[in-house]
């Protein structure tokens, strides 16, 4: 996951404990200090950027929602890419960086987190 999180231009957790972009003309290496969080709630505590991928559609869209269960908003694909912003049991609320086209781009809602994958994961 993290190397297409890379392809797309996004974030990295590196031994400073930081968080940085990677922009997507310098995205063909990570940057040398790289690493994997040890544990998720130190992202928490340190209030990082998470992004997530949209995983195990099998057919149809991931609906994002204006509540958890609450009615679609819009729809996502596999590989399609989410900024992680809470959570509340099962259900993210996240913002939509990278949809399936431009106009859903920036929607925030909730879904279904047995269909992310996230850079804590």
């Amino acid at each position: 996951m993290f190397h297409k999180l890379l392809s797309l231009g996004f974030i990295f957790f590196t031994t400073t404990g930081l968080v940085v972009h990677v922009p997507q003309s310098h995205a063909a290496e990570p940057p040398s200090d790289t690493i994997l969080p040890a544990e998720n709630t130190y992202l928490a505590e340190a209030n990082a950027v998470v992004y997530c991928l949209v995983v195990n559609i099998q057919r149809g869209q991931l609906a994002v929602r204006s509540a958890p269960g609450g009615r679609s908003v819009a729809g996502l694909n596999n590989d399609n890419a989410v900024r992680f912003i809470r959570q509340q049991d099962k259900w993210y609320y996240v913002e939509v960086v990278n949809g399936p086209n431009s106009r859903v781009n920036g929607i925030r809602g909730w879904v279904n987190s047995d269909y992310l994958e996230c850079a804590w994961d």
